[in-house]
């Protein structure tokens, strides 16, 4: 009698429902399931048997108190002609815990940054919930269930089929896979690529603020600028952002006023911000000053005439009545001026030292006149005031035009 040894011979485990109506489920320890098989009988026999004849079959039925279930061998051929059949391990050992099931959120984890002057948007998955069983021990492993995907360099949508991973609490992966069952293993995530673009932020005021107050230059911002994103039809046609003038009522104010405004109150459909936790806030800051007027007596002999052609007789007229013919040139232009804040500006500023000069052409092309016939003209006088002063009027000096005297 002679023998042969068939080795890697998987134990077929039966009547599992049995363990699983218990709510029960079981891992197989040490391999048990895998087993070598002696089989003793003549040469001819023996001859007549394959690796794949060979039936190694543990019952749950059999299950004993500790937790193994003995191996029952048998061939599908001369079964009953072989002497005897022996199997280095007797028994299956099993860990046999609760059935546990869990059901997990899905979250996407982007690995990669998206090529230069673009972002990730929004972000989509065909399925939200994973539902996983198994043993106990291991389903208490799972903190997350997640997929993963690369963005790095692109511009434009992703959307492909991504494996899921279990994770852990220290977010480390879990190779369970073979071990519990899942109702999907793989979600199919759609990931959206946006421009990025940034553009002035321009705020504007609505009101009138108290008399004798004036707004002193333009609103001031902690966001002069902000960085959108969209799609890149959308961002083509977006110049800028405008705020508008009723988000910033100044009506009666007489002091400095910040107002905090949503600016993505005001972003356009399909527009968001580049940053996820921006909440879009920006404090917007008008400076209110009081005003200082001053009353400037301007000499008239400070005021020019120019751009006079050649040619043309005339003169800045100056009304001499009750006036000795030796203090006409004492004659002047009363300017009231004005200023905001402390009047600090008016220092060093009288009236003797303001010039203006009166535009000869430039009253011509107001009016719409290539030439003037001779004659008194009321034209507007350009006053060269320090910086900070202005006036709130116009003045004007009386101009005039006299009969071109014949050469002899």
């Amino acid at each position: 009698m002679i023998h042969n040894t068939y080795s890697g011979i998987p134990v077929e485990i039966v009547n599992q429902d049995a363990l699983s109506r218990q709510g029960k489920v079981y891992e197989v320890l040490n391999g048990t399931d895998s087993i070598s098989v002696t089989v003793y009988g003549t040469r001819s026999v023996l001859e007549s048997i394959s690796k794949e004849d060979i039936r190694a079959v543990a019952d749950m039925e059999d299950l004993t108190l500790m937790d193994t279930i003995s191996i029952n061998l048998s061939t599908n051929k001369n079964f009953n002609q072989i002497e005897s059949m022996k199997s280095d391990i007797q028994a299956v050992e099993l860990s046999i815990e609760d059935r546990k099931e869990i059901h997990v959120p899905i979250t996407v984890a982007v690995e990669g940054t998206p090529a230069d002057g673009h972002i990730v948007g929004d972000i989509s998955t065909n399925q939200n919930i994973a539902t996983i069983s198994g043993a106990e021990s291991l389903i208490d492993q799972i903190a997350a269930v997640q997929a993963k995907i690369d963005v790095s360099g692109r511009s434009s949508d992703i959307s492909t089929n991504v494996d899921l991973v279990l994770l852990n609490e220290e977010g480390n992966e879990l190779d369970l896979r073979s071990k519990l069952t899942q109702n999907i293993r793989t979600v199919n995530v759609n990931v959206a690529i946006l421009e990025t673009k940034t553009i002035d932020v321009i705020y504007q005021t609505s009101g009138s603020v108290e008399d004798g107050y004036v707004i002193r230059g333009d609103v001031i911002s902690d966001r002069p600028t902000i960085t959108i994103a969209g799609r890149s039809n959308v961002l083509s046609g977006i110049s800028a952002l405008e705020i508008p003038a009723a988000a910033i009522n100044v009506e009666g104010k007489n002091e400095t006023y910040s107002i905090v405004i949503n600016l993505s109150k005001y972003l356009p459909d399909g527009v968001r911000f580049v940053a996820s936790d921006d909440d879009g806030l920006a404090t917007a800051t008008i400076e209110i000053e009081k005003t200082v007027t001053r009353v400037l007596n301007i000499p008239m002999s400070n005021i020019s005439l120019t751009n006079v052609p050649a040619g043309v007789n005339a003169k800045i007229y100056v009304d001499s009545t009750g006036l000795g013919e030796e203090d006409v040139d004492l004659a002047n232009v009363m300017v009231r001026v004005t200023t905001v804040g402390v009047s600090d500006a008016f220092e060093n500023v009288s009236g003797a030292s303001v010039t203006g000069n009166v535009d000869y052409q430039a009253f011509l092309s107001s009016v719409d006149q290539t030439a003037l016939n001779p004659g008194l003209y009321q034209m507007e006088i350009t006053l060269n005031l320090p910086e900070g002063i202005h006036t709130e009027e116009n003045y004007y000096a009386t101009v005039q035009i006299m009969e071109q005297e014949q050469e002899e």
